[in-house]
Formats: C-alpha cells, sequence, structure tokens
C-alpha cells in the first residue's frame, strides 16, 4: 500500500471539513464518490499525466473487510451505505474508515483541520474503536485506573498501530463507558484474540455492559475466523474474568526476566 501525497491529504482535509464548498451538499457519501471519480478521471481525458491517486487502492476491500463482507463486488460506497444509517452518516463513517485504512498501512490520519458545524457523534451503542476515538478511550480508562494519561494514550497508539488491533466501545452520550481492546494474532493453529484491555467506568457498572462486550466481541471476531480468545491476567483479574464466561486454560504460565 501507498500512502496518499501530500497534496491528495490536504484536499481531502479541506473536503471532510467543509464538503458544500466542493459539492453544495453537507456530506453526502454519493456527492463525494462523484467528486473523486471525477478528479481521477481529469487527467484521464485532457491527457495531463498519470492516473490521479485519491483514494487508496486497498480502501475498497478494506471497507468489506472492515464490516465483516465476505464480497467487495458492491463498492465501497455502497458497503458504507448499507451498514449505516442514512447518507450523511456514511458520509462521517468514509472519514473514519479512510483513517483506519492509512494507519493500518503504517501511515499518519488525515491532517487535522477545524471541523464543521455538523460534527459526526456516535449513537448510544456498542461500535468499533477508532484511531480518532483513541483520546476519549484514555479519559475512560484512566476513570478507572486512575493513570497518567498521557502514557495510556501513548500506549493506546501503539496498541492500535500493532497489526491485528480490534477494540469495541460502549457509548453513551458520545462518551466510552466501556471497551474492550486487543489484537488478532495469526499462529499456526489459526487466529486467536488476546485481549488487551476490558473495562467499564464505576458509574456505568452492574448494568452488564463488560458481558455485552464481549459477547459482541465473540460474535463479530468468530465470523471473521478467530477461534480462540485468550487474556494474560493476574489472580484478581482473572477471578474477573471467569465471572464473565473466561476459563482456565491451564496451558499458560507467565513468567518474569528480572
Amino acid at each position: 500500500m501507498e500512502d496518499i501525497t501530500p497534496e491528495v491529504r490536504k484536499f481531502l482535509s479541506c473536503f471532510k471539513a467543509r464538503p458544500g464548498m466542493y459539492t453544495g451538499h453537507d456530506g453526502m457519501i454519493t456527492e463525494l464518490q462523484l467528486f473523486v471519480y471525477g478528479m481521477q478521471a481529469f487527467p484521464l481525458i485532457y491527457g495531463d499525466g498519470d492516473k490521479v491517486c485519491i483514494i487508496p487502492r486497498e480502501f475498497h476491500d478494506f471497507t468489506a473487510k472492515y464490516y465483516g463482507e465476505s464480497s467487495s463486488v458492491m463498492g465501497w460506497r455502497n458497503i458504507i451505505l448499507k451498514h449505516e444509517l442514512d447518507e450523511r452518516s456514511a458520509f462521517e463513517k468514509f472519514w473514519d474508515i479512510l483513517d483506519e485504512c492509512l494507519i493500518s498501512g503504517g501511515f499518519e490520519p488525515l491532517e487535522k483541520i477545524e471541523p464543521s458545524s455538523t460534527k459526526y457523534e456516535r449513537r448510544d451503542t456498542i461500535d468499533h474503536v477508532l484511531y480518532c476515538d483513541l483520546a476519549a478511550l484514555a479519559d475512560s480508562f484512566c476513570r478507572v485506573f486512575k493513570r497518567d494519561r498521557t502514557a495510556v494514550l501513548l500506549r493506546f497508539g501503539d496498541l492500535y498501530r500493532t497489526p491485528g488491533f480490534y477494540g469495541l466501545a460502549v457509548w453513551r452520550d458520545n462518551f466510552p463507558v466501556g471497551a474492550v481492546i486487543g489484537n488478532v494474532e495469526k499462529t499456526d493453529e489459526g487466529e486467536i484474540y488476546r485481549l488487551s484491555e476490558l473495562w467499564v467506568i464505576p458509574e456505568e457498572r452492574h448494568k452488564g455492559y463488560a458481558r455485552q462486550l464481549l459477547n459482541e466481541l465473540r460474535e463479530r471476531q468468530s465470523f471473521c475466523g478467530v477461534s480462540r480468545f485468550y487474556a494474560a491476567a493476574e489472580e484478581e483479574q482473572a477471578k474477573a474474568l471467569e465471572n464473565l464466561g473466561f476459563t482456565d486454560g491451564g496451558c499458560l504460565r507467565i513468567v518474569e526476566l528480572h
């Protein structure tokens, strides 16, 4: 996968911030796609250099994988529209997925420009953890564990960039009140999910959120081919996980180098 050029990165950032300046409509994914296709076709028509790459070639298949689609013949716009509420929600989700795609290739997300007044907000549901969620996720984590926020944010950034990262968060009033994060690891016995963190903020406990997160995680990742889920935990953490359905495998020991 190749990174997009600085010029394209700047253009997309401006388009994201003020779509009406380019299409006359405030945030519609169909208008975005038509505009991008027009830009890509321009040099082909007028013979002005090579075809312009506005969206990474891998974005199509990445979008299909993001939503767990077994086939990607629909095109990225149709895939996003299939899973989102409407044109505007799909438009906002497009930028999240594009950032995910760029980061998965080892590149930085789009340059941050002051967002428009129609900033996308999370619905009250369980949803994917995105790169742009990491700051709020760190705030939520620190409410539980009282850690240094800067260190937590750096760690979450490292986890996110680790191949196979996958996380889910419970959103309430546009804030992640609980989350599970970890990575899918490829082994000679298939793919397994290593759980790194699972938490629910104190004021939202005893509502079943932790169990809901794990059930949703297992359902989504099992559909994608993950066969096992595990966590390396200390005794107290292990007891809490056992109450949520984990069992002691009896085959894993944690040793430390002193």
